[in-house]
Protein backbone atom coordinates (compact mmCIF):
# COMPACT_ATOMS: atom_id res chain seq x y z
CA UNK A 1 0.00 0.00 0.00
CA UNK A 2 1.01 3.65 -0.11
CA UNK A 3 3.98 4.67 1.97
CA UNK A 4 4.97 8.07 3.29
CA UNK A 5 8.63 9.03 3.01
CA UNK A 6 10.07 11.16 5.75
CA UNK A 7 13.16 13.01 4.55
CA UNK A 8 14.33 14.46 7.86
CA UNK A 9 16.73 12.03 9.49
CA UNK A 10 16.33 9.48 6.70
CA UNK A 11 19.92 9.81 5.52
CA UNK A 12 21.14 9.31 1.97
CA UNK A 13 19.06 6.19 1.36
CA UNK A 14 15.86 8.07 2.24
CA UNK A 15 16.86 11.02 0.08
CA UNK A 16 17.65 8.70 -2.85
CA UNK A 17 14.25 7.03 -2.45
CA UNK A 18 12.55 10.44 -2.36
CA UNK A 19 14.34 11.51 -5.53
CA UNK A 20 13.26 8.30 -7.32
CA UNK A 21 9.69 8.88 -6.12
CA UNK A 22 9.90 12.44 -7.41
CA UNK A 23 11.01 11.11 -10.79
CA UNK A 24 8.10 8.68 -10.87
CA UNK A 25 5.62 11.47 -10.06
CA UNK A 26 7.10 13.72 -12.76
CA UNK A 27 6.77 10.88 -15.26
CA UNK A 28 3.06 10.56 -14.42
CA UNK A 29 2.52 14.29 -14.97
CA UNK A 30 4.26 14.13 -18.36
CA UNK A 31 2.32 11.01 -19.38
CA UNK A 32 -0.96 12.78 -18.58
CA UNK A 33 0.14 15.79 -20.62
CA UNK A 34 1.21 13.67 -23.61
CA UNK A 35 -2.13 11.87 -23.53
CA UNK A 36 -3.78 15.31 -23.49
CA UNK A 37 -5.58 14.49 -20.26
CA UNK A 38 -6.47 17.48 -18.12
CA UNK A 39 -7.07 17.28 -14.39
CA UNK A 40 -8.17 20.50 -12.74
CA UNK A 41 -7.37 19.33 -9.20
CA UNK A 42 -4.02 17.67 -9.94
CA UNK A 43 -2.11 17.98 -6.67
CA UNK A 44 0.55 15.94 -4.93
CA UNK A 45 -2.00 14.87 -2.31
CA UNK A 46 -3.82 12.94 -5.06
CA UNK A 47 -0.70 10.92 -5.97
CA UNK A 48 -0.29 7.86 -3.75
CA UNK A 49 3.03 6.06 -4.15
CA UNK A 50 3.52 2.34 -3.78
CA UNK A 51 7.09 1.12 -3.45
CA UNK A 52 7.62 -1.90 -5.68
CA UNK A 53 11.15 -2.63 -4.48
CA UNK A 54 14.40 -2.06 -6.27
CA UNK A 55 13.85 1.71 -6.10
CA UNK A 56 10.77 1.41 -8.34
CA UNK A 57 7.43 3.07 -7.68
CA UNK A 58 3.84 2.78 -8.83
CA UNK A 59 1.80 5.97 -8.53
CA UNK A 60 -1.91 5.57 -7.80
CA UNK A 61 -4.10 8.54 -8.70
CA UNK A 62 -7.12 9.28 -6.50
CA UNK A 63 -9.94 11.84 -6.47
CA UNK A 64 -9.89 12.15 -10.24
CA UNK A 65 -13.06 14.18 -10.55
CA UNK A 66 -12.70 16.88 -13.16
CA UNK A 67 -10.53 14.80 -15.48
CA UNK A 68 -11.19 15.37 -19.16
CA UNK A 69 -9.63 14.56 -22.52
CA UNK A 70 -8.14 16.84 -25.13
CA UNK A 71 -6.37 19.25 -22.85
CA UNK A 72 -4.89 22.29 -24.51
CA UNK A 73 -1.27 23.29 -23.94
CA UNK A 74 -2.62 26.12 -21.77
CA UNK A 75 -4.58 23.60 -19.63
CA UNK A 76 -1.48 21.43 -19.22
CA UNK A 77 0.73 24.36 -18.24
CA UNK A 78 -1.84 25.66 -15.74
CA UNK A 79 -2.17 22.23 -14.14
CA UNK A 80 1.61 21.82 -14.04
CA UNK A 81 1.98 25.17 -12.21
CA UNK A 82 -0.77 24.18 -9.76
CA UNK A 83 0.86 20.81 -9.10
CA UNK A 84 4.33 22.33 -8.75
CA UNK A 85 3.07 25.04 -6.40
CA UNK A 86 1.37 22.48 -4.17
CA UNK A 87 4.35 20.12 -4.31
CA UNK A 88 6.90 22.80 -3.45
CA UNK A 89 4.79 24.04 -0.57
CA UNK A 90 4.64 20.55 0.92
CA UNK A 91 8.19 19.38 0.04
CA UNK A 92 10.44 22.40 -0.53
CA UNK A 93 13.62 20.32 -0.17
CA UNK A 94 12.70 18.41 -3.35
CA UNK A 95 11.70 21.38 -5.51
CA UNK A 96 14.79 21.37 -7.74
CA UNK A 97 14.82 17.57 -7.98
CA UNK A 98 11.18 17.60 -9.08
CA UNK A 99 11.68 20.35 -11.66
CA UNK A 100 14.72 18.53 -13.01
CA UNK A 101 12.82 15.21 -13.19
CA UNK A 102 9.98 16.93 -15.02
CA UNK A 103 12.35 18.48 -17.59
CA UNK A 104 14.01 15.10 -18.15
CA UNK A 105 10.67 13.32 -18.55
CA UNK A 106 9.49 15.92 -21.07
CA UNK A 107 12.72 15.55 -23.06
CA UNK A 108 12.46 11.74 -23.24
Amino acid sequence: MARTIHIVGAGLAGLAAAVRLTQAAANVVVRLQRARIAWRSMKAKHFYPEELGGNRWRIWLIDCEGVYRWASRRDSEREWRTYLNYFTTQSPILTEAFQSAYRMAKAA
